[in-house]
Formats: structure tokens, C-alpha cells, sequence
């Protein structure tokens, strides 16, 4: 409280907490006429609290992978606050910058009360990772200020379609040694790779001598499972019979709907 200059003016303090939003200031004025007290209320002016700029930005996905088969999605939440408390009101603007990888949907957002904002990220066909960036902007009067946060969302490739490609030898000298490769691939060319859950081949190797083996067994044995690379390629090195003749190697993907197939070398 306080009393009027001698222009009839009053001041005062307001001190905020950490609420935000809108606010009425009103003002209690007492005066005395003929010797009566009198109280008259009224609204001095609609007052807006702004929260400070942010001092923390999280962006964030509620899945960590998704599949690159066209219509597999995830929820993408920018979460903006100033020492633990939420800032509503920022506009946020979402992009994602690899276009081949996917698409978002209403990318332009403000946060809400809570300070979220979120945006749908749809898959196309195509797997590895998605850069997507929330820039937001905070204005105050003449303040503007405008912060960028990334976030990288991962893209797993499809089911397991088919062997890809395949480098096996046709003829090999008697006790030497040479890898086989298979690459295998879902529907839509993408690589059956190791990123997120590894596939793995069965192996297998026989010969008119019994003694070809897989030199990656420990030890070297006539059978093995190998898991796929980051290419989508499962590798494994064989020695060959130490007597002429046929050697045999049977590779069986552990991967639904896609068959085994044999090798012969000579």
C-alpha cells in the first residue's frame, strides 16, 4: 500500500512467482468525504507473465526404433523448460533433413502448458537414421531468441526378404582356405544388417572326406551360425577337404520365408 503524490500519482512493486500467464492487477483506493470513509476498487490492467527463455531442451521419441515399411510411426516431443518448470507458448518449427527417410506431419507447433510440442514421424521405405531438428522461437518484447535441438531416430530395415548376392569360389586347391559370403535383403533393397536385432545364417559343410571345416568354429567344425554385418552379410572362412573332390556348403538363413540354399566347389 501507499499513498498518492502530490499529482495524485501512486507506484508499486509487482514481484512474480513461478506461475505464468495472465494476471489482473487491481487497485484499492480509500478517501474521506465530509468526513465519511470510502474504498473504491478497480482494474488497473491486464498484466502477462512470460517465463524466462528456456534453459533446457529435450527432444525425444517414444520409440527408439522403427521399421522402414511405409506406414510404421513414431511421436516426436520437444519438451522446453527454465529450471524444471515447463515454458508454454514457443513456437517450434520441426524439420527433418534426409526427405528419402521419411515425412512429418504438422511441423509448425507451439508448446503447450506443459511445454511440449510434438510432431509425427511417418517411415517410408528406406532404413538408417533420421535427423530430424526442433528450432524454436521465444519472444519477449524486443527480445527474440532462437534455439535448434536434434534428435536422431532410428530406422530398422524390413522383414527379411531374399538373398541378396553371393561370393562363394567354384573351384579350390585340396586343404586351402577362402571366405563365403551371402547378403541378404528386405523387400525394398534395404540391408538384413546388425544395427538393432543381428539375423544370423546356419552353416554347414561336408565333403567326401569328412574333413572340410569352418575355420571361424572353435574349434574348426563341419557347422557354425554367424550373425549378419552392418551390410546386411554373413561371412564365414572354410578349409577345404585335404582330398580331391567335392566340398559342399549348406546355407541356411534363420530368417523367416527366405530358403537355404548349397554351394558345391570343386
Amino acid at each position: 500500500s501507499g499513498n498518492t503524490s502530490q499529482s495524485g500519482v501512486a507506484e508499486t512493486e509487482l514481484t512474480t512467482k513461478t506461475e505464468i500467464g495472465e494476471t489482473v492487477l487491481f487497485a484499492k483506493v480509500h478517501y474521506t468525504v465530509g468526513g465519511e470513509d470510502y474504498v473504491k476498487e478497480f482494474a488497473v490492467g491486464l498484466i502477462d507473465i512470460q517465463s524466462p527463455p528456456p534453459d533446457n531442451y529435450e527432444l525425444t521419441s517414444n520409440k527408439e526404433w522403427v521399421v522402414a515399411n511405409g506406414y510404421d510411426k513414431a511421436i516426436i516431443t520437444l519438451n522446453a523448460t527454465y529450471e524444471g518448470r515447463p515454458v508454454p507458448g514457443l513456437l517450434v518449427d520441426f524439420t527433418l533433413l534426409e526427405s528419402e527417410m521419411g515425412t512429418i506431419d504438422q511441423a509448425d507447433e507451439v508448446t503447450d502448458q506443459n511445454g511440449l510440442a510434438t510432431v509425427w514421424f511417418n517411415t517410408l521405405k528406406k532404413s538408417g537414421n533420421a535427423s530430424i531438428s526442433a528450432y524454436t522461437l521465444y519472444k519477449h518484447e524486443e527480445l527474440e531468441m532462437v534455439n535448434e535441438v536434434q534428435y536422431t531416430q532410428k530406422v530398422d530395415h524390413d522383414t527379411p526378404y531374399q538373398l541378396d548376392s553371393y561370393n562363394v569360389p567354384t573351384m579350390i586347391s585340396v586343404g586351402s582356405s577362402a571366405p563365403v559370403t551371402l547378403r541378404y535383403v528386405d523387400a525394398w533393397g534395404n540391408p538384413v544388417d546388425n544395427r538393432n536385432i543381428a539375423e544370423e545364417v546356419y552353416f554347414e559343410i561336408s565333403s567326401t572326406a569328412e574333413d572340410a571345416t569352418f575355420l571361424d568354429a572353435n574349434p574348426p567344425y563341419t557347422s557354425i551360425q554367424q550373425p549378419v554385418d552392418f551390410s546386411g552379410s554373413a561371412t564365414v572362412w572354410f578349409r577345404a577337404s585335404e582330398s580331391p573332390g567335392l566340398n559342399v556348403i549348406l546355407a541356411d538363413p534363420l530368417m523367416e520365408d527366405i530358403e537355404s540354399k548349397y554351394f558345391f566347389i570343386q
